[in-house]
């Protein structure tokens, strides 16, 4: 098969290992080395080379074939390995890989059927899957204080292979049928059930008791665990969390100064949680500890490892809590991180994405979902989440255009910057009710005498003529103007245009120079995970397979340049290639969230190299239905608005046929190109 592969690769590249401090301009955790098998291996080719050996009773095989069963685990793997949250080479997978050595010692052929990679997930969580692939969640590596506890983790999750967890949970979790996107389906799918966690607690303490680590680090683990899912924080934050260098002050009304502490009341009810509570966990644990008193060692491989690869952890925190639209926690982390991390670009970057994304959300009346009622928070984050919650939407924007002014002194040549504070001004006019900039905060203005004060001292003389920041105002506004005169224009010169075309053209106006490259992110085909035939999950591989191997034609046949993404490549690419993968996965993600807001993300960090060769990110997907109504999806985005441009589904009502999903295919990109 022959692959249509893009030089611009070459210019993707970013070398943690050439970089003398990565924590300066963090650009988050990228994998490095060879591509391991498991990532190259398309589904198909594992479902077919290596059969399922698990023993079963006839009682768990009355309702379904181990067949079924390891088509649909190894698709479900394959949705995982391709979602771009996996990372392998990198200092934190190496990390958890030595710790995973220490503890298996005593069981090496045990350890030679695990495979353990970081899952870039800000939650603090781990999984098993059936075939030993074991995620280790960078949110837990961020919350642990030990090594010890990690290695109580991954005993923990290798009990779960041993004992074949997975299968069990097949067919007893049924809740996520009706999920829209396939990766949400298969996260479900790995939370284990109470008692299930309980048997992984006991055997895996038998494993863990072997390793020479300290037992005492159990319990002290699973109370990081508990703690992790609240945003409790890692310190007390003394600075101003808004403002860049304490530039100015909050206003006593918007500083509670609450001296809560971290919720302690482990003995909760476990209805609406994944796992039993953790006194009961605790208990078990210390049953099973008896008489031991073996004082065994909090670090095996070193204290010094553990805590740069936390540091590590705790940096891509912030960025999957942003790109997860959890500003709050974000938020919060660069302001504990800033205190150890002075006149770092990252961290500066991301309290100001983290503020624009509030900004929008506010405009958009959706700050509920962002930002919580304080009290639903424990510990020392209340105060910021007292501060944020009570900002009403002028006192968010002026701070969060102070925070664009402020970093525009220090990095004038950034084009994310600039794009933020374009898009805070529209937001600050539109939402504003005035024509004219320079009445914003007069007497007819109906705004709150202390929000004037509070904008005033963010930002002095915004109002003024002299001023810069209503030079940029006023650029802008003619900006806007200017775009709405064109597609008036538009819409004299073709009266058949409707409102809905207006607005597009007017949403749009900024990528109106076309390029003809396309980066199609990892076509696949599902089946849906229950009530499918045999003959429908192997058409499933028929028809993925047609796809791969007609996609590069179509694609010369229309002139586009591209780049297919997929595990099929992977060798082809190399490193880089699945790099890529996970940079677009992530940013596509991101601009979901901003798109179901009518509005755009400015991440250039993720898109600056791309959009001068192939700016259109296209996502194909087949899904196989056992009743018959199949469908289509076929979408494109453009990468440097993040908006979609061409979007088709369509429901054959019948089964999906190779022939069929190939059609498809040609029909839309050959819409495209016209």
């Amino acid at each position: 098969m022959k692959y249509c592969y893009g030089l611009f690769l070459v210019l993707i590249g970013f070398s943690m290992a050439a970089q003398e401090d990565p924590f300066k301009n963090f650009q988050g955790i990228r994998s490095s080395g060879s591509i391991p098998t498991d990532f190259s291996t398309s589904w198909a080719d594992k479902y077919y080379e290596n059969p399922v050996d698990i023993e079963l009773s006839d009682e768990q095989l009355k309702d379904v074939s181990l067949e079924e069963f390891w088509i649909n685990q190894n698709h479900a793997i394959d949705v995982l390995l391709s979602s771009g949250k996996f990372s392998f080479g990198d200092p934190v997978t190496n990390y958890i890989n030595k710790v995973a050595d220490k503890v298996l010692a005593s069981r090496p052929e045990l350890r030679g059927q695990l495979r353990f990679y970081l899952y870039r997930d800000p939650s603090a969580n781990a999984f098993c899957v059936a075939d030993g692939l074991i995620g280790i969640h960078n949110g837990l590596i961020a919350n642990l204080n030990t090594e010890a506890e990690l290695a109580f983790v991954i005993a923990h999750e290798a009990s779960h292979y041993l004992e074949n967890h997975i299968f069990e949970d097949y067919f007893k979790r049924e809740e996520e049928k009706n999920d829209v996107y396939v990766l949400e389906k298969v996260e479900k799918r790995l939370k284990r059930s109470r008692s299930q966690e309980l048997d992984a607690d006991s055997i895996g303490f038998a494993i863990f008791r072997e390793s020479g680590y300290d037992v005492r680090a159990v319990r002290k683990s699973l109370v990081s665990l508990y703690e992790s899912y609240h945003p409790v924080g890692r310190c007390v934050a003394t600075n101003n969390p808004l403002a860049y260098n304490n530039s100015y002050s909050l206003p006593e009304r918007l500083v509670k100064g609450f001296k809560d502490s971290i919720l302690t009341d482990y003995d909760y009810l476990s209805l609406g949680h994944d796992h039993p509570n953790v006194a009961q966990r605790i208990e078990r644990i210390i049953e099973a500890l008896g008489e031991d008193t073996i004082n065994g060692a909090l670090f095996l491989v070193g204290e010094e490892e553990f805590k740069l690869v936390r540091k590590w952890a705790r940096f891509e925190n912030i960025r999957l809590n942003l790109f997860k639209a959890n500003f709050l926690e974000a938020l919060y982390e660069v302001n504990c991180l800033a205190e150890q991390n002075p006149q770092n670009r990252f961290l500066e970057m991301s309290r100001m994405r983290a503020l624009y994304g509030l900004s929008i959300f506010k405009v958009r009346e959706r700050y509920f979902n962002v930002v919580p009622p304080p009290s639903k928070i424990p510990g020392p984050v209340k105060d910021l989440t007292y501060t944020l919650f009570n900002l009403n939407r002028y006192e968010l924007l002026g701070a969060s255009l102070r925070l664009a002014k402020d970093l525009m002194e220090v990095y004038p040549e950034s084009k994310e910057l600039r794009s933020m504070q374009k898009n805070l001004h529209r937001m600050l006019y539109s939402h504003s009710f005035l024509q004219d900039p320079e009445s914003l905060f007069t007497a007819e203005a109906e705004v709150p005498e202390q929000t004037k004060q509070f904008f005033n001292s963010v930002l002095p003389s915004y109002s003024k003529s002299e001023s810069p920041y209503l030079k940029d105002f006023q650029q802008d506004l003619a900006y806007r103007d200017s775009v709405e005169n064109f597609v008036l224009e538009i819409i004299e010169e073709d009266p058949e245009v409707s409102k809905s075309d207006y607005d597009y053209f007017k949403n749009n106006f900024i990528m109106a120079d076309y390029c003809d490259g396309l980066i199609i992110l990892d076509p696949m085909v599902f089946v849906e995970l229950e009530g499918s035939d045999e003959k429908d999950k192997y058409n499933s591989l028929d028809c993925e397979e047609a796809l791969m191997e007609d996609l590069p034609e179509r694609l010369a046949d229309y002139s586009f340049g591209g780049q297919i993404l997929h595990a099929d490549f992977f060798e082809e690419m190399g490193t880089e290639g699945y790099n890529l993968l996970c940079d677009l996965k992530f940013y596509r993600s991101e601009a979901r969230i901003y798109q179901a807001l009518e509005f755009t993300t400015a991440r250039w960090d993720v898109t600056s190299e791309l959009n001068l060769y192939y700016p259109y990110i296209t996502t194909i997907v087949g899904l196989i239905r056992h009743d018959g109504s199949d469908y289509y999806y076929f979408n494109v985005m453009d990468i440097r608005s993040g908006r979609p441009i061409s979007q088709s589904i369509s429901n054959e009502g019948k089964a999906l046929l190779p022939v069929d999903f190939v059609r498809s295919t040609k029909r839309n990109l050959k819409e495209l190109k016209q």
